[in-house]
């Protein structure tokens, strides 16, 4: 059995990360309540989902971007055609065959089709207007070539920002245009993500699209997990000041 040693700078290195943490999700939970009592709860509740955030973050930067994903289907479609021309002539195949148990004429007919299929699909998909500006080039930037039901970070952010914000509006989920949500919103991401907003530039707007897109089925599931964990620490905080 190995043992771990853990020095006493290393856990006050540890504890001073968490008290750090627990000042951030407090600050960000200030921007929803004015009530400290409130306040003094809930940034559990942000705190519980920042991993949440955090993960999605971390997914999204993995993604390629467009113009990385139109290198790659370029690279698929031109070995894909490569090898169905190789296998197109008589010996390769036929060699093959008579040298294996696991080639035979009716795989290599399927895979001919299975070639011309793969190559049709991403010379297709390469010229999408996902991958294709409308002047003809590969789009460029950071943008990620996400798959269509793909939940994006900051909607996940903004979905639970908005499930929070109802719980204690009235069940009034904030309106795309608020910016007292969209500071909320950002807030939490740049806690969570330690993106910060870009100088020069109104950092709450672009929250406007995300917020919008809560109500996606896609993030029903994180939504209710929000609803669930915001009644329970509730519960729980009633519960410790009824028995103070």
């Amino acid at each position: 059995m190995v043992s771990v040693s853990v020095t006493p700078v290393a856990v006050i290195h540890l504890k001073s990360e968490e008290i750090e943490h627990e000042l951030r999700m407090q600050e960000v939970a200030r921007l929803v309540v004015r009530d400290r009592a409130d306040a003094d709860w809930l940034y559990k509740v942000f705190s519980y989902f920042y991993w949440d955030v955090r993960r999605a973050h971390f997914s999204a930067q993995v993604q390629p971007t467009k113009a990385e994903m139109w290198d790659h289907l370029v690279k698929v479609e031109t070995l894909a055609v490569e090898l169905s021309d190789v296998l197109a002539g008589p010996w390769p195949a036929a060699y093959l065959t008579a040298n294996t148990e696991t080639c035979s004429d009716e795989f290599f007919r399927a895979g001919a089709h299975f070639h011309s299929v793969l190559t049709s699909a991403t010379r297709q998909t390469r010229k999408s207007s996902q991958l294709i500006a409308p002047n003809g080039d590969v789009r460029p930037g950071p943008g990620r070539a996400t798959l269509p039901q793909s939940i994006s970070p900051q909607q996940t952010c903004a979905a639970i920002v908005a499930e929070i914000w109802a719980h204690f509006h009235e069940g009034q989920y904030p309106k795309v245009s608020s910016r007292p949500a969209w500071a909320v919103a950002q807030a939490f991401w740049e806690a969570t993500t330690g993106v910060m907003g870009q100088r020069g530039s109104d950092p709450f707007s672009k929250w406007r699209n995300y917020f919008a897109a809560v109500g996606r089925p896609e993030l029903d599931g994180l939504r209710k997990k929000v609803r669930l964990v915001l009644n329970k620490h509730q519960r729980r905080h009633a519960s410790r000041s009824e028995g103070n």
